[in-house]
C-alpha cells in the first residue's frame, strides 16, 4: 500500500515545479496537495487541519514556504514532517524539535534543492526535458534568466492560473 502523503506547496512555479518533481521522484502521480501563498499558509494549514490530521499521514511535505511563523511550527513541528526550502528567511527555524528542515538558502530554488537532495535518483530516472523542465524553473526562480524559455514557461504557468 502507497504511503500517505499530503503537499503544502507554494503556488508559484517553484512550488509547482517542486510538486512535479516529487511526483517523479516517488513514481506517484496522485499525492494531494494544498497550494498557498507565505502569507496565507497558516490560514491553509488551520483549515486542512479542519477536517485532516498530519498525525495521520505518513509523511507531510512542505515546499517553497516560510514556515517561520509560531503558530505554524504548533501545527507542523511532528515527526513526519519535513520542511525543503531555499529562502533566508527559513534559516530561523532551529526550534523545531521533531519536524525535518531541509533548508539551503545557498540553493537557489527549492526545486533545485529537491533535485540535489535526491539527485543520486533522480539522474538516471529522469528524461533529458525533465532536466530541462528543473533548469528553467530553477533559472527564472533565482532570477538568473539565462534561458529566455524559463521566462516564457513563467508566463504559460500563470496564464493558467
Amino acid at each position: 500500500m502507497a504511503k500517505k502523503i499530503h503537499i503544502f506547496t507554494d503556488c508559484d512555479l517553484d512550488g509547482a515545479g517542486s510538486y512535479l518533481l516529487f511526483s517523479w521522484l516517488t513514481g506517484r502521480t496522485d499525492i494531494p496537495y494544498t497550494s498557498s501563498t507565505v502569507n496565507k499558509l497558516e490560514n491553509a494549514l488551520i483549515g486542512w487541519s479542519k477536517t485532516q490530521s498530519i498525525d495521520d499521514y505518513d509523511n507531510v511535505y512542505v515546499f517553497d514556504l516560510d514556515t517561520d511563523s509560531k503558530r505554524i511550527h504548533s501545527i507542523i513541528d511532528r515527526s513526519n514532517v519535513y520542511v525543503f526550502d531555499h529562502h533566508k528567511s527559513n534559516d530561523n527555524n532551529v526550534d523545531y524539535q521533531n519536524a525535518k528542515l531541509i533548508i539551503d538558502s545557498d540553493a537557489t530554488s527549492t526545486c533545485k534543492l529537491i533535485y540535489s537532495k535526491f539527485k543520486s535518483r533522480l539522474t538516471s530516472m529522469l528524461t533529458t526535458e525533465q532536466k530541462m523542465m528543473v533548469s528553467l524553473v530553477d533559472d527564472y526562480d533565482s532570477y538568473q534568466l539565462k534561458s529566455p524559455l524559463s521566462k516564457q514557461l513563467n508566463t504559460v504557468f500563470w496564464s493558467y492560473q
